[in-house]
């Protein structure tokens, strides 16, 4: 995702990402926790509420994403807070997208969300063509596989059988380097293995 710093001499930059990742979401975020209800007002009615906008820019709706993902895990606003996510995911916008930089918190801390929830949004990304628009949902499946989740099994062999998603090298040689995480599971490694190579001349592991 790029740490977003410059420096050039005595002048130090910083890009939208670090702006976004280092301050504003860490405050948001943090005003959430004193006060979720009003922060939660302001989110939901004076931000997602609106189109996305020079007076209403993705960073700041990304700004947002980890206060969203954080009220999936309350009880009075988890299935709001989930359907934002999900209407996230699919607005491909933005460098990064909401998807990427929701996977991508997802993927630094899967234990802490409902595995049910995390299959939901990966869901919701392949709805629309079949394939994903980023490589951190495929390093979410792995986890979620590594915790035994048998619906993110089933997600990815779904996908290696998919022809679009094969010829996508980014997403080819992502599956081959997250392969080797996957642990005790021989049966699984093998039908990996077999749908990359029904594929593909060679394979590398």
């Amino acid at each position: 995702m790029g740490g977003g710093y410059g420096q050039s001499g005595s002048e130090v930059t910083l890009s939208e990402l670090a702006i976004v990742d280092e301050f504003l979401s860490p405050v948001i975020l943090s005003n959430y926790k004193i006060n979720p209800i009003d922060t939660w007002d302001v989110i939901e009615n004076q931000i997602l509420s609106k189109r996305i906008s020079k007076s209403n820019p993705a960073w700041v709706i990304r700004s947002c994403i980890r206060t969203i993902l954080d009220s999936v895990l309350s009880h009075n606003t988890s299935n709001v807070a989930i359907q934002h996510i999900i209407e996230l995911i699919k607005i491909k916008k933005g460098l990064p997208s909401f998807s990427e930089s929701i996977f991508n918190i997802i993927r630094n801390d899967i234990e802490r969300y409902p595995q049910n929830v995390i299959i939901k949004f990966i869901r919701s990304e392949l709805e629309d063509n079949g394939i994903p628009s980023n490589i951190f949902l495929i390093m979410v499946i792995f986890e979620l596989i590594n915790l035994g989740n048998k619906a993110a099994e089933s997600i990815l062999l779904n996908l290696l059988s998919n022809n679009m998603y094969l010829k996508q090298d980014v997403f080819y040689y992502d599956t081959l380097s997250h392969f080797h995480i996957i642990k005790d599971r021989p049966e699984l490694k093998l039908k990996i293995i077999n749908k990359l190579l029904l594929n593909n001349s060679w394979v590398i592991v």
